[in-house]
């Protein structure tokens, strides 16, 4: 027969049933993978917050420079249109900031504090586990006890062992009952918890698309002669989203037309040339099929 030195000390007989093992497995590893879901969530969250307030910040100093070129001296179309740039970006600046405010208490700081839940979770399994460890060690030794020669020393030596095992088992009883009881009760409860945290993470970005993300009407030519031109060159940029009934350029396809005035030369130089020019004699040679730009008049949009 071979030894197997690990069943040193353990009962004989099942003092836990699988069924009531296994039940208690299956609902602590949810347990923990909710909790590492969490920390993922809570992680990801910080990163979205610090780079939409990057992002804005960079856009602000962006327009700064624009500002300080000396191209707004020499055009005073072209210093209006960089000024709205510069309202425009300040205005999404604060708007971040208020919004990364708002996330930080109504999302953040509450997932930290659900959080904060597991590790009195994982110290009760600890602890569950340990008065099993009592448990089976005190049930083994009266077992040995038991299958002794029943002379009266054994007796005394087995009924003291019974009166150790009682309260530890009573005590690993109730700490198995407590958690399998709090456990699914517990993991139930996180679409209560996280529905007004994430209803809250979407107001909070819904100013955005009704303020930025949406159309703004230009309040002057000059945006339309530079978005409408340099979207004509780029066909890969996506079209302006429009509203029902108001025909609209929107601020993002501007701003995509920036980087593109500021990042290709020969765009440049052919905008720097023809600055002077009123839009109405803008007649580009040959242009390639554009892509209809919601507010940009047939007398604006040129013959080929």
């Amino acid at each position: 027969m071979s030894w197997i030195p690990f069943k040193i000390g353990q009962p004989k007989k099942q003092i836990v049933p699988k069924t009531v093992e296994r039940d208690f497995e299956r609902e602590y590893g949810k347990l923990q993978q909710l909790e590492e879901q969490t920390k993922r969530l809570q992680k990801d969250l910080k990163k979205s917050t610090d780079a939409d307030l990057a992002m804005s910040k960079s856009a602000v100093k962006i327009s700064l420079d624009l500002l300080s070129n000396p191209l707004c001296e020499q055009d005073q179309d072209f210093l209006n249109m960089v000024t709205a740039l510069d309202t425009a970006m300040k205005r999404m600046d604060a708007f971040n900031q208020e919004k990364v405010n708002q996330i930080q208490k109504t999302v953040i700081e509450p997932l930290k504090k659900f959080g904060s839940v597991f590790p009195s979770l994982n110290m009760a399994v600890k602890r569950r586990e340990q008065a099993l460890q009592d448990y089976r060690r005190l049930q083994a030794k009266v077992e040995k006890y038991e299958e002794k020669e029943k002379t009266g020393p054994v007796l005394a030596k087995l009924h003291q062992a019974r009166e150790e095992l009682r309260p530890v088992r009573d005590d690993f009883e109730a700490k198995n009952k407590q958690l399998l009881d709090e456990m699914p009760r517990f993991y139930n409860s996180r679409l209560d918890y996280f529905q007004p945290s994430f209803e809250s993470l979407i107001r909070a970005q819904s100013p955005a698309l009704k303020t930025h993300l949406m159309p703004a009407q230009p309040h002057s030519p000059h945006l339309r002669w530079l978005c409408h031109p340099l979207r004509r060159t780029s066909p890969s940029l996506p079209p302006a989203p429009t509203p029902e009934g108001s025909p609209v350029v929107g601020w993002d396809s501007c701003v995509g037309s920036y980087w593109l005035l500021w990042l290709n030369p020969s765009l440049r130089m052919g905008v720097e040339s023809s600055s002077t020019r009123p839009l109405q004699q803008e007649k580009p040679a040959a242009p390639p099929a554009p892509h209809p730009l919601p507010g940009v008049k047939d007398e604006d949009r040129g013959q080929g």
